[in-house]
């Protein structure tokens, strides 16, 4: 509930406030661990099947996808910790990663991808 102060004219008014450095992000970083950890065993899944592609002529483009992948979510990850810092960039690059995820990955960073890019847009919302 917003606080009510009395201004010089007699009249009440509602306190604004501008938004708060340390908010927290606890919300952020559940849906960040959660989409991780599923990145991680879809990545777990991927990695043994681009390896079997890749025995038999994949010519080790589906290793090195799902490597760059991994990158992308370790790297999604680590940003959610600094959300306070620069919100909207960092919204911003998360949504980038976990779309640049779902592409990489193909069916294997679908679950993940989303979530990195729903964990974005509830970024960006929140202030």
């Amino acid at each position: 509930m917003a606080k009510k102060i009395k201004g010089e004219d007699g009249k009440i008014y509602k306190e604004v406030k501008p938004d708060d450095p340390n908010r927290r992000r606890t919300l952020e970083i559940i849906i960040g661990i959660i989409g991780l950890i599923l990145s991680l065993m879809d990545i777990g899944h991927g990695m043994s099947a681009a390896g079997i592609a890749d025995a038999f002529g994949g010519g080790g483009e589906y290793t090195v996808r799902i490597t760059i992948g991994l990158i992308f979510v370790i790297a999604a990850f680590v940003l959610l910790f600094f959300i306070n810092k620069k919100r909207k960039l960092i919204g911003w690059l998360v949504i980038l990663f976990g779309f640049l995820f779902m592409l990489l990955c193909g069916d294997y960073g679908l679950v993940g991808g989303i979530i990195f890019i729903i964990d974005g847009i509830i970024i960006l919302v929140r202030k």
